[in-house]
């Protein structure tokens, strides 16, 4: 008890520091949502800027083109000005038909269509929606005899001039668009916070002099980390209930839909391993100068690469397999998973607890690592 007493002692000097990343963070929510204060657009079907790439080049897959034209408008553009279309929107869609395609799907095995979309515009949903439906169609057809593969894209289009026209009620749509940047940002300042706050806290208590006191103490070291690590994880939650009171404030319509409870869940659980990781750091150094370099370039690095500040849809694969070296990757998927979900079944969401068991995992990781170098520091310091 004594030593969790000095960790807060210890914690609440630091609270300058606490407060100062507070309010950078307010500020930059803040200045996010004023960037765009439009209400989310009524849902229609206009025409969305696509880039189509078909490798294959057979009846169904030129039928595919044909078919989606009427909702699209076509963009010819270079492989290698692609990404930059995209960012800058020229670009609302992408579609890459592979070749081979076609042979697969009669086979019943098809291919994976590489599809990118705008997360945030309703019109890369639509197209990706009417895409979803040739494919369905032209596998009913083809499978039933009902037609084929020279003529099974006019059947489709007969039955696309036979298509009801859906009207929605009026009504304010829930736009998550907000509440997902709170989240994803969130990831960034509560790993800079834990890492550099409870890690230069957790310093002060492994200096070689505390060690070789706590060595001819009652307390043992098993107790000695458990105070510690109980101290990492109250501060930690006490984090979490501020920027959670925030959301509030800010998302007060939203914070207790499903999917702003499903993301505080998520910032909840993605706080176990920063919590290990920040205890981690602070076994592997007693340099407070460091721990507050490690902090940041661990935190700043992991938001670049993981899509807290560059959304997901923007990145390379290749950078997103190295983001999964991070938890804040993890927090984001399910951030941007929820933000588009309308289906809370477990089956239509299994990624987001898969996730939060990865989550899980890192912490288990972190704190096993640590616990094992803190008993061979003690043994070589005894």
């Amino acid at each position: 008890m004594t030593v969790f007493k000095l960790y807060f002692k210890l914690f609440f000097k630091k609270i300058f520091t606490i407060l100062l990343y507070l309010g950078i963070f307010i500020l930059i929510i803040l200045l996010i949502m004023n960037s765009s204060t439009e209400r989310v657009p009524k849902f229609e079907a206009s025409k969305t800027r696509v880039a189509f790439y078909d490798e294959d080049n057979t009846e169904l897959t030129k039928g595919l083109k044909q078919y989606l034209e009427q909702y699209a408008d076509y963009i010819e553009i270079e492989d290698n000005l692609l990404e930059d279309a995209f960012f800058y929107r020229d670009i609302q869609y992408i579609v890459r038909v592979p070749k081979g395609f076609t042979d697969k799907f009669l086979a019943n095995d098809p291919l994976k269509i590489e599809r990118r979309l705008i997360p945030d515009e309703t019109s890369g949903y639509f197209i990706d929606g009417k895409l979803e439906n040739y494919l369905s169609l032209a596998y009913t057809y083809l499978n039933n005899n009902l037609a084929d593969l020279n003529n099974v894209s006019e059947k489709i289009a007969e039955t696309a001039s036979n298509e009801t026209n859906v009207f929605f009620p009026e009504g304010e749509i829930k736009d998550f668009r907000f509440i997902t940047i709170y989240f994803n940002t969130l990831g960034y300042v509560i790993a800079v916070l834990i890492i550099t706050i409870t890690g230069l806290v957790i310093t002060s208590f492994t200096t070689f002099e505390i060690r070789r006191r706590n060595i001819i103490s009652k307390v043992s070291n098993n107790k000695f980390n458990l105070s510690l690590v109980s101290g990492t994880i109250v501060t930690s939650l006490i984090f979490v209930l501020l920027f959670g009171f925030l959301a509030f404030i800010l998302f007060k319509e939203l914070i207790f839909t499903k999917v702003g409870l499903l993301m505080l869940l998520n910032v909840l659980v993605y706080t176990i391993p920063i919590i290990t990781l920040s205890y981690l750091i602070s076994i592997l150094t007693k340099n407070k100068m460091l721990i507050s370099g490690l902090a940041t370039v661990i935190s700043l690095g992991a938001a670049f690469i993981s899509g807290a500040f560059i959304p997901q849809n923007l990145l390379s694969q290749s950078v997103l397999n190295i983001s999964k070296v991070f938890p804040m990757y993890f927090l984001i998927e399910n951030n941007e998973l929820l933000a588009v979900t309308n289906n809370f079944s477990f089956s239509n969401i299994s990624s987001y607890y898969i996730n939060l068991m990865i989550m899980i995992g890192f912490g288990i990781l972190y704190i096993v690592i640590a616990l094992i170098i803190s008993r061979r520091k003690i043994k070589s310091e005894s």
